[in-house]
């Protein structure tokens, strides 16, 4: 994973982080299939990508830094448990909107 989601530049999975990115958008966030810098994208839009591209960042992160099974899942269950809630928010705040 790490390899995939850091590591691979030069390789043939170089670009990867950009398509899981890519593919944490698209099924929640339609709105935002344009590219995030066009008119016709919401400005969170932009804010939502950096989230996710953070969300590569700490799975990397989490990988990196533990070795056994037991601390990976707590880090993983502290880092969805934040996220979910922060999706959750941002979503009931786009609806809102």
């Amino acid at each position: 994973m790490i390899v995939l989601l850091d590591r691979a530049e030069s390789t043939r999975f170089e670009g990867f982080p950009e398509r899981f990115v890519a593919a944490l958008m698209d099924p929640r966030w339609p709105v935002c299939e344009n590219e995030v810098d066009s008119p016709g994208c919401p400005s969170w839009c932009a804010s939502l990508e950096n989230i996710f591209a953070n969300t590569v960042r700490t799975i990397v992160a989490i990988l990196e830094e533990y070795r056994s099974e037991r601390r990976i899942r707590e880090a993983f269950q502290a880092f969805w448990s934040y996220q979910l809630a922060g999706l959750a928010g941002l979503q009931k705040w786009v609806s809102d909107e």
